[in-house]
């Protein structure tokens, strides 16, 4: 054989006895008399029952035993669920003990493991694992036995408080715990937290360091250091509390614990930075705290308590102080329910600076710019007792607080402010807060009283000379206002008053605003409402405005508007003096680059894409009175009818009046369909005096005279005088008794073919017209005089300048003023334009087939 065969040989012999002597031993270890032994071991080491699924044997990492599928049981003291699962436990084996003939384990290393750690009554089920520091007296028996280090992969780490699992939980835990002296046991653990049925993205990590002694002196003496690092504050609430608040932010938090015996001394400093509301973005002002808590805890007694505390930010300083003791039951109490914990809070402050409250204020609240600037201080101290915890005695004042910058067109000063609290009653007043001389001064009182829940009530009241002004001084605080406050101008007294309970399930507001020589602008009219004095009642089911005084429209008015709660229908009672048309029309009449006032107060047209005047969905009902309505140059008198503004539709009816000695009544109605305006008008007249109608018109002369009736029924699409005429359709009926005309006759004038001044006298006329298509139809026009009957059908053509197309038929009359026979009725044809007929007299080869006389 070669030499380099010889080589070869050697490094193959080399390497596969350790093979074969690891698979010979790890065949070894799975024998069932080695792992009953192995077993024994390891129960000895962990102080508990353990099952192992299979063993192996590794020269490589060792020598070790490494078991798969390992369950150590749990303590009874501490339940029957399994202490420590793991999928892989790796045992490192002591040489010294194997020289000897001993198999005893140095270390453990954990592979995909969960712990349960337990408490019972003060009790935890750690304190039995750690084996103890070895005995003087033992020998080197017991120093061959010590486990000197446990290592943990990918481990997991439950929490029960008895049989209760809680929901909090550390996972991906890494890190060794190691034994640096006899019975001293050094840890370097990190984890990230979890809590059941909770998402958390960014909560940091956690790391566990120190020391802490074995099981025969409870873990003692102990120095652990405690760090939370990086953690998004939004996951630190929801960890704790199962719920998001709103809040983001950074929070870093470092415990420091130590113990000698019982007694357990700590040190907490958490720092929260950049903190804000979820949906404003982060920015460099953003606020922060640092909180520092020293103290100490005794488990087996119950008893934490807190020597010093501090919170701090830029301008803040605050000192706590106080105590928990907590029973602690004993496990043969039975089912006696323990008492209730006791608790003691002291807080002081050295002061709150104004700067840091506006800070936190702006990082929770729209609107509030980083120009504005804030002064003053809070100062005061509180004591929190009991459990559940409640304030016992508090008391805060303020000094010189002071807002001004940003949106404020002059600073708000609060002149003096107290808060007091002593047992089940709390008092809050806020005087002198102080808007400028333009906008006003106001004091707020509260009051609460505890009876199970808080109920507290608290008063605002204060006056204005600029209420709209004020409103913009309120929003730019950050206080969200109703927009039509913004349109006001002019003076208001007002008195707010809030009732509730807390936690806030039930809160009743109630506001009383009395508004003196204001004035309302809508922004897209130029018509303005004047409210001489009128009063603003709110509440949380009800809202009613009393006009006693107002100007609009040209018109002065008064009434009422109400709605009785807020999903209710609108209920109003209006009235006005005198109103004039062309004045509405004129004050309507939309300005450059806005809607007109249909258009925002049903969304159609050219603004259907900004908001409408009142909702769609509006419902409202109620009269509306005009003393004096003026057409020009018709008038109504005393003017009444009943609105219904229901889902964008609106309808008057019945509408009564008087109207030249006379009545007229009957409907409107409005609609909207498909984005296009619907009109329908229903109007009856009853004995109108032609006479004191024709002087409406020439005030000089009175031409026609007589009493008429009638009916008139029309309707139209659209806004545009064009669409208007074109869709304009619609019937009329008219009776007239004992009519004049003394400015033309009118028998004469067709015999003529030319106008006859004179006079006419009709014992009775009545006539049926039509209009479609922008047509107006005659339909069976008749007049009865003493000199015969004049019978007329055709038409007039609107839309083409007023073309006329009618024909006229007199009938003379014969004896005692009876109308002659249709044999003598004379047929004229009238055309031209209305304003210039043309009048032909037809012979008798071009008459149309007789009619039937009229009675």
């Amino acid at each position: 054989m070669s030499r380099f065969r010889r080589w070869v040989a050697g490094i193959a012999v080399a390497f596969a006895l350790p093979v074969a002597a690891n698979f010979a031993m790890s065949k070894l270890v799975d024998s069932k008399r080695v792992s009953h032994l192995l077993t024994a071991r390891l129960e000895s080491s962990f102080g508990r029952p353990v099952q192992v699924g299979r063993y192996r044997f590794s020269f490589w990492s060792g020598p070790q035993v490494e078991a798969d599928s390992v369950t150590v049981g749990e303590d009874p003291r501490f339940g029957h669920e399994y202490f420590l699962r793991a999928g892989q436990l790796g045992a490192r084996l002591s040489l010294g003990s194997l020289l000897l003939g001993r198999v005893n384990f140095s270390s453990f290393s954990l592979s995909d493991a969960s712990l349960n750690i337990v408490t019972v009554h003060g009790r935890w089920n750690l304190a039995g694992w750690l084996p103890p520091a070895p005995s003087a007296g033992r020998g080197g028996k017991a120093a061959a036995a010590r486990l000197y280090r446990i290592e943990v992969d990918n481990g997991r780490i439950n929490f029960k408080r008895g049989t209760v699992k809680l929901p909090f939980a550390l996972v991906d835990v890494n890190g060794s715990v190691d034994e640096t002296a006899p019975g001293q046991w050094s840890l370097s653990l990190e984890a990230q937290p979890l809590r059941a049925a909770v998402t958390l993205q960014d909560a940091g990590t956690l790391q566990l360091t120190g020391q802490v002694g074995g099981t025969s002196t409870r873990l003692r003496p102990a120095r652990l250091f405690f760090r939370w690092q990086d953690a998004s504050i939004s996951d630190v609430l929801r960890l704790f509390f199962g719920y998001d608040y709103g809040i983001r932010g950074r929070q870093d938090l470092s415990l420091q614990t130590s113990s000698t015996g019982e007694r357990w001394q700590f040190k907490l400093d958490a720092r929260d930075s950049g903190l804000h509301r979820w949906d404003l973005a982060a920015r460099q002002g953003n606020p922060g705290l640092s909180v520092l808590l020293a103290g100490s805890w005794l488990p087996g007694e119950g008893k934490l308590t807190l020597a010093r505390g501090d919170i701090e930010g830029p301008s803040t300083s605050i000192a706590l102080a106080g105590g928990l003791n907590w029973p602690v039951a004993a496990s043969n109490q039975g089912q006696n329910p323990p008492p209730s914990p006791q608790f003691h809070l002291h807080l002081s402050t050295a002061g709150i600076g104004a700067e840091d409250l506006l800070s936190w204020y702006r990082s929770f609240h729209h609107a509030i710019p980083a120009s504005m600037r804030a002064a003053g201080w809070l100062q005061g101290s509180a004591d929190i007792d009991g459990w559940p915890p409640r304030l016992h005695e508090v008391s805060i004042s303020a000094l010189g607080l002071s807002a001004k910058g940003g949106a404020l067109a002059a600073p708000v000063r609060l002149r003096a402010a107290n808060l007091q609290a002593s047992g089940r009653k709390v008092t809050v007043s806020l005087s002198g807060l102080d808007f400028g001389p333009r906008l006003g001064q106001f004091n707020i009182a509260g009051r609460a009283r505890r009876q199970g829940r808080w109920d507290y009530r608290v008063e605002a009241a204060g006056d204005s000379r600029q209420v709209g002004d004020l409103m913009a001084a309120v929003e730019a605080l950050g206080v969200r206002a109703p927009a039509y406050w913004s349109q006001f101008s002019g003076g208001a007294k007002i008195k707010i008053d809030w009732t509730g309970t807390i936690p806030f399930s039930r809160q009743t507001v109630l506001a009383k605003v009395d508004l003196r020589n204001a004035v309302w602008q809508e922004p897209s009219l130029p018509a303005r409402v004047r409210l001489n004095s009128a009063r603003i009642d709110a509440s949380s089911d009800r809202l009613r405005f009393d006009i006693g005084s107002a100007d609009a429209l040209g018109a002065s008015w008064h009434g009422w508007l109400e709605r009785p709660r807020p999903s209710g229908a609108w209920r109003f009672s209006l009235a006005a003096n005198e109103l004039d048309a062309r004045a509405v029309v004129a004050r309507l009449r939309p300005q450059a680059q806005h809607p007109n006032l249909l258009e925002r107060i049903f969304g159609f047209g050219h603004a259907a894409g900004l908001p409408p005047l009142w909702p769609a969905s509006l419902d409202a009902t109620g009269t509306m009175q005009v003393k004096r309505l003026q057409l020009a140059p018709l008038a109504l008198d005393g003017l009444t009818g009943q609105v219904a503004i229901h889902h964008g539709s609106l309808e008057l009816s019945p509408a009564r009046a008087r109207f030249y000695g006379g009545h007229a009544g009957g409907a409107f109605f409005f609609s909207v369909d498909n984005g296009v305006p619907v009109w329908r008008l229903e109007s009856r007249l009853n004995g109108v005096n032609l006479a004191k109608l024709s002087r409406a018109f020439a005030e000089s002369k009175t031409r026609f005279s007589g009493l008429a009736a009638g009916s008139l029924r029309i309707s139209a699409r659209g806004v545009t005088a064009r669409s208007l005429l074109d869709s304009l359709e619609g019937q009329a009926g008219i009776q007239v008794l004992g009519a004049r005309d003394r400015s033309f006759d009118w028998l004469a004038t067709l015999e003529a073919g030319h106008a006859v001044s004179g006079g006419s006298a009709f014992e009775r006329c009545s006539a049926q017209v039509r209009l479609k298509a922008g047509k107006l139809t005659v339909e069976d026009l008749s007049a009865v005089s003493r000199r015969g009957r004049v019978e007329a059908t055709g038409g007039i053509d609107l839309a083409g300048g007023g073309t006329l197309a009618i024909e006229a038929r007199f009938f003379p009359a014969t004896g005692y003023g009876r109308p002659g026979s249709q044999l003598d009725a004379r047929t004229y044809d009238v055309t031209g334009k209305a304003v210039d007929p043309l009048i032909r007299f037809l012979p008798s080869a071009e008459k149309l087939k007789p009619s039937t006389p009229s009675r």
